[in-house]
């Protein structure tokens, strides 16, 4: 079983209900965490606009970027984990209250931007952006 088919059957089995087959979130994230302590977690691939900090992910491609404003749900959220995030609209978009940017970055209409978003505690997430660059910048 490879890290990714490893994550998805933490996934798959692990709820955060009282699975008949497995008992629910205690486990789980006892599981997650002793997965990421060995270093063999690794990011799963989503899509949307709607972020989760319950395992690192990779939300969307640069060739398939969402088009929406950031909503998040924080839920079985664990300290640390990381999502990148891609983006591109041609609207302004927003990030939920909780969300703090860090540094000086800001969303670029009309350009892919990169997101990365840390979940630190309950009620923040940091996060800063950065957009793809049409050619090498040199000075």
């Amino acid at each position: 079983m490879n890290q990714a088919e490893l994550i998805q059957f933490i996934e798959d089995n692990f709820d955060n209900e009282l699975n008949p087959k497995i008992r629910g979130a205690v486990l789980r994230e006892a599981l997650l965490e002793t997965v990421a302590k060995l270093g063999i977690l690794t990011f799963v691939q989503r899509s949307g606009a709607d972020i989760e900090f319950d395992v690192p992910a990779v939300y969307n491609t640069p060739s398939s970027p969402v088009d929406a404003s950031i909503t998040w749900d924080p839920t079985g959220a664990t300290p640390g984990f990381t999502q990148k995030i891609y983006m591109l609209s041609s609207d302004p978009i927003t990030f939920p209250a909780e969300w703090k940017l860090i540094g000086e970055g800001y969303f670029v209409q009309g350009v892919l931007n990169i997101v990365y978003a840390e979940y630190v505690e309950s009620g923040r997430v940091e996060y800063s952006i950065i957009q793809e660059q049409s050619s090498l910048v040199t000075i």
